[in-house]
């Protein structure tokens, strides 16, 4: 029952000395199982905010994670990509130092010219260009020199 040290029990013994004291016991008893109603809804709704917060920061937590996966990735792609660049780069200026002037020097184009006829100086000069753009694309398209 109600221990005599309690405010509730001190206030339902006053009470109870009142003609109506019943009412107004009922009366408070109401209220006060409304504000419990209201307090358990509180909780509930509070306890829902709470779980669709815990399920939007996993959401976030694995998105997070995701992009750092993606991010790592491409990260890595990318350094494969300049490796691969720098290399070919290498080669072609290695390819650019095939035939240096000191062991090959210029020729007298206009001796060439009168000894080959412009027609035929053209056409050999075509010939090596294509051969130097097909030799760089060959790098660039990682083709084996043997088959460049």
């Amino acid at each position: 029952m109600c221990d005599s040290e309690t405010p509730l029990s001190d206030t339902l013994r006053f009470l109870s000395r009142w003609p109506g004291h019943k009412e107004v016991i009922e009366t408070e008893v109401r209220a006060l199982e409304a504000k419990l109603k209201d307090a358990v809804a509180e909780r509930s709704y509070a306890e829902d905010i709470a779980r669709e917060a815990e399920r939007a920061l996993s959401d976030s937590m694995t998105l997070y994670l995701l992009a750092i996966e993606v991010k790592d990735a491409e990260i890595a792609r990318l350094r494969e990509e300049n490796e691969r660049l720098n290399d070919i780069q290498h080669e072609i200026d290695n390819w650019c130092k095939a035939y240096p002037i000191e062991v090959f020097p210029e020729p007298d184009f206009d001796k060439v010219r009168e000894l080959l006829g412009p027609g035929l100086l053209s056409g050999v000069s075509a010939s090596c260009m294509r051969h130097i753009t097909e030799g760089i694309r060959g790098i660039i398209d990682n083709t084996p020199p043997e088959g460049r």
